[in-house]
């Protein structure tokens, strides 16, 4: 009978281990779905949120403050260097017919 005992109780033991061993296990597998969902919500409140790496109204105007100083350039390069048309001159200094140049004058 004291074999039987012996061994039934470490059938126990080993039962006891295992369960406590899947107690374990369970707790780790609690945790990180705990720490998942709390991840999940997170990204759910960011996803809510606008965007920031969308131009602010700030670099808006600085952009459109840059367009009209290049526009203004242009505009100004434009009246200095108005173009005239002159007619193509030959080989003898005579404008060759239907010819024409456009030239600029700073």
């Amino acid at each position: 009978m004291r074999a039987q005992d012996a061994a039934t109780q470490e059938r126990l033991d080993k039962l006891s281990g295992r369960i406590e061993d899947l107690t374990a296990a369970q707790e780790a597998l609690k945790k990180q779905i705990s720490d998942m969902s709390r991840e999940l919500e997170s990204v759910r409140e960011q996803s809510g949120k606008p965007n920031t790496s969308y131009a602010r109204q700030e670099d808006l105007n600085l952009l459109e403050k840059g367009i009209k100083e290049v526009d203004r350039k242009r505009v100004e390069d434009a009246r200095r260097f108005k173009p005239t048309v002159e007619p193509a001159k030959g080989a003898g200094g005579t404008a060759a017919p239907n010819q024409e140049i456009l030239c600029y004058h700073p």
